[in-house]
């Protein structure tokens, strides 16, 4: 570009899209090198330039200029490269977040995102709330999915060293040394439609012999793009593509306990066979799936990774106008919204209630978040025939004309979850930027072309395990709040307990209560003492087990029944009983369940005539209400995060009004 021409296009900047960032990032270069002088920044494109320019020659003024910009990921990476440059690593690692979790189906932008981590990481302390190892063996190269993998993770608040098997060769390193020097948490065994071995349980055994508590996160089949008997392919018991569908049917009956398994005929199936299959890549560099397509496959692993750490989104928080309805419901009226029969559009929302109304009946939580008067809001809900979601299916509603940062912090307060516990659904871009920063912790959907797809292939709300207590969880919310209401009027806590008529029901471990048991080991954070995440294997060696003590407690009152709450292991060493895990779900917290649950445990101890029992606490960034239980029990400190109670006094605990069921 010569002067003439930058001088043009300075002239005419408003007319080029925020979007196309190469053009003002070259545009700005030239502009710094021929001393162009760049108007005040009135406008956001004149922003954006004046931003590419102090880049180059003011780094402080270039991050000043981005405030109140609604970044994309590729200025988000921009600005965590230029924090760094200032040594504001907090800042840095915040903004890469912001890069990778609003990139994520880039390859482009995750490959470079990867290498600025790397970077980074030499320079500042990853932040993170959970660090694992993670085996990558496969029979493909792994080289471009592991960098990619540590990024997508990273957004998610895990830190991950990878271990990566030699191509091809993931049975000397099952049956080798290799895992037994690394101590993965997560085994990944990345098999494709080429290479299935027949003896996957052989392997698995061999696994979970050498490292019991590690999960597997095992693939099943792909799909072929071109197999050569065509239709035949899946007409036929023996065409290529019925066998590896029966194959994966017979996978899901027959896993493991320690098993996971990473639904790739899905995920391929979701992106295309012809783009995940790339026939020449394989052919040169043994690359399998496409290049393409591994931000999608990282994500799908570090969600399964973030099921089994138990960092789960539980709430969908949704807007209103342009969101669940077409329309403003202020503006347009009833009779003008677009939400159901005859209008296209409107089918297409009720469309994504229903797919929402489905959530709900799965267990995730339901919220409104609006900037509306509070009987706008809730007309449609009441009076439209086309609403499929009615006002009882949200738990919080709030519809005011605040900063909807505000009303997520209400949310999570009234629900007892974290903010990183929420998901928010918003057509507005300036909503969406608003709550991304003054509540960063909450995963943010902004609904630009559908909002169900973008949901779905978020798989912020995804699960692998279904229990009965997920599908009674909006009541039991319901209930939840009912009781904080009985609270809030009863005339002191002791009153209050006892209104309630708690009765608790004690059970050993059992096959058709794993599922739940095993949901609260990976979920619960608040109240757990050792915040262990066993896998399903460990659970299930726990029942009948002679050496181990292993009990579930459910819980009911006079408004209804609270379902499994409260777990608690503990393994027998002679005359000594140790608490591997005590863990209390947190709609149960403040009822005395956990005083009960130890009184429990030491009236068994003692009965079987054992003569202490000693407890470990290990403190999170999220169990600090758990921090003085042993002490509050009568447990004596014996340093380290280690307590013990001597049974020879008479284990008699009272700070509870629960009832044995």
């Amino acid at each position: 570009m010569d002067e003439g021409e930058v001088s043009r296009l300075l002239g005419e900047l408003e007319r080029f899209p925020l979007a196309e960032e190469d053009f003002f990032a070259r545009l700005a270069q030239r502009a710094v090198e021929i001393g162009a002088k760049i108007d005040t920044p009135d406008s956001p494109q004149m922003r954006l330039l004046t931003f590419e320019c102090a880049s180059l020659t003011d780094k402080k003024l270039a991050l000043s200029l981005l405030e109140g910009l609604d970044l994309s990921p590729t200025l988000w990476l921009k600005k965590a490269k230029l924090c760094a440059s200032l040594q504001r690593f907090d800042e840095a690692w915040q903004a890469l977040q912001g890069a990778i979790r609003n990139g994520q189906d880039s390859a482009v932008l995750l490959q470079a995102a990867s290498v600025f981590l790397k970077k980074l990481e030499g320079e500042s302390p990853m932040p993170h709330k959970k660090a694992v190892r993670v085996a990558l063996l496969s029979s493909s190269t792994t080289l471009f999915l592991a960098p990619l993998l540590r990024a997508v993770a990273f957004a998610a608040d895990i830190r991950t060293e990878v271990y990566e098997g030699d191509f091809g060769n993931y049975r000397q390193a099952i049956f080798g040394t290799a895992l037994i020097d690394f101590q993965p948490d997560f085994v990944v065994l990345a098999l494709h439609w080429r290479d299935f071995p027949t003896d996957l349980h052989v392997l698995w055994a061999t696994i979970a012999e050498k490292l019991p508590k590690a999960v597997i996160l095992q693939y099943n089949a792909d799909l072929p793009a071109c197999p050569a008997d065509g239709y035949l392919a899946y007409q036929t018991e023996t065409g290529t593509v019925a066998r590896l569908r029966k194959f994966n049917r017979q996978l899901q009956k027959k896993k493991a306990a320690n098993v996971v398994i990473v639904d790739i005929e899905r995920l391929s199936a979701e992106q295309g066979l012809c783009r995940w299959n790339d026939d020449a890549l394989w052919f040169q560099a043994k690359q399998h799936p496409s290049l393409s397509t591994l931000p999608a496959l990282a994500k799908h692993l570090t969600s399964l990774m973030q099921q089994s750490l138990g960092f789960l989104k539980k709430v969908l928080v949704l807007d209103l106008d342009n969101t669940l309805w077409g329309g403003i419901i202020s503006e347009d009226g009833l009779d003008g919204i677009r939400v159901g029969a005859p209008s296209a559009i409107g089918e297409s929302f009720s469309d994504f209630q229903q797919f929402v109304k489905e959530l709900k009946a799965r267990g995730i939580l339901l919220a409104v978040a609006s900037k509306n008067n509070l009987e706008d809001a809730l007309l449609p809900f009441q009076k439209h025939d086309g609403m499929v979601l009615r006002r009882e299916d949200f738990l919080v509603f709030c519809a005011n004309w605040g900063p909807k940062s505000a009303s997520m912090k209400h949310i999570a307060k009234t629900l007892d979850v974290g903010l990183d516990s929420l998901v928010f659904v918003d057509d507005n871009p300036h909503e969406c930027a608003e709550v991304r920063q003054n509540a960063p912790e909450v995963t943010v959907i902004q609904a630009v072309y559908n909002a169900k797809k973008q949901l779905f292939e978020s798989l912020c709300l995804d699960r692998v395990t279904l229990s009965d207590e997920d599908k009674k969880r909006h009541r039991t919310y319901q209930m939840g709040l009912k009781r904080t209401a009985l609270k809030q009027g009863a005339t002191s806590p002791r009153d209050f307990l006892k209104s309630l008529h708690l009765e608790a029901t004690v059970r050993p471990f059992e096959l058709a209560t794993l599922a739940r048991i095993e949901q609260l080991v990976q979920r619960t954070n608040q109240f757990n003492l050792t915040t262990r995440r066993h896998a399903l294997g460990y659970l299930k060696s726990c029942i009948d087990n002679p050496v181990i003590w292993a009990r579930s407690f459910k819980l009911k009152d006079i408004f209804g029944d609270y379902g499994i709450v409260g777990v608690l292991v503990a393994e027998k060493q002679g005359r000594t009983w140790s608490i591997d895990t005590f863990l209390l779900s947190c709609r149960a917290i403040g009822l005395g369940l956990e005083t009960f649950m130890m009184q429990t445990l030491l009236d068994a101890a003692k009965k079987e005539g054992a003569s202490v029992v000693t407890g470990t606490f290990i403190p999170t960034a999220k169990n600090a209400l758990a921090s003085t239980f042993y002490s509050d029990v009568g447990f004596a400190d014996v340093g380290n995060g280690h307590y013990q109670f001597l049974l020879g006094r008479s284990p008699t605990l009272n700070d509870f009004f629960i009832v044995s069921s």
